[in-house]
């Protein structure tokens, strides 16, 4: 039922856990073990939002650093993809970078591979943080045709504070 998943990861914490969450869903979901579990690790890319050519600004050439940006992306996601199968075995992980606004590239993707729901992280800011940062999860819960899983950042240590 659930077995076919896009993760929305954007290499903070809350992004590993719901990436972990969804595997773990992918894998129980299975039948008799017999079909495919698989997550899919999504990073939006989101070019700088400036009036701009491929003449340098700032001295740094803009289409040098989008391509940084996808590059150091794709990197990292893979480092996400190899622990995240080393973590869950009999899962398929695959990436993709993609770039553009956040909600509209994860939901288009999700539609493109057909996933069965969407897995997202929530760094749970409130008031201003929230007001200002806005919430990419909170946008594809109202937008999505799909379910989706959110996953809640787990609380930090405070000083003198259980956890």
């Amino acid at each position: 039922m659930y077995r076919r998943w896009l993760v929305a990861h954007d290499f903070e914490p809350c992004a590993e856990a719901a990436a972990d969450a969804a595997a773990r869903l992918a894998l129980a979901c299975r039948r008799d073990g017999a079909e495919d579990a698989t997550v899919v690790l999504a990073h939006v890319v989101t070019p700088p939002a400036l009036p701009m050519s491929s003449d340098a600004v700032g001295g740094t050439n803009v289409l040098a650093v989008i391509d940084l940006m996808l590059k150091t992306a794709r990197e990292r996601l893979e480092d996400a993809r190899a622990t995240l199968a080393k973590t869950h075995p009999g899962l398929t992980v695959e990436t993709v970078v993609l770039s553009g606004s956040p909600v509209e590239a994860l939901l288009d993707e999700a539609e493109k591979r057909h996933v069965d729901a969407l897995a997202v992280g929530t760094h749970g800011r409130t008031g201003l943080a929230h007001a200002f940062l806005g919430s990419v999860a909170e946008r594809v819960v109202q937008r999505s045709s799909r379910p989706v899983f959110v996953v809640k950042q787990a609380p930090k240590a405070v000083l003198g504070a259980a956890v």
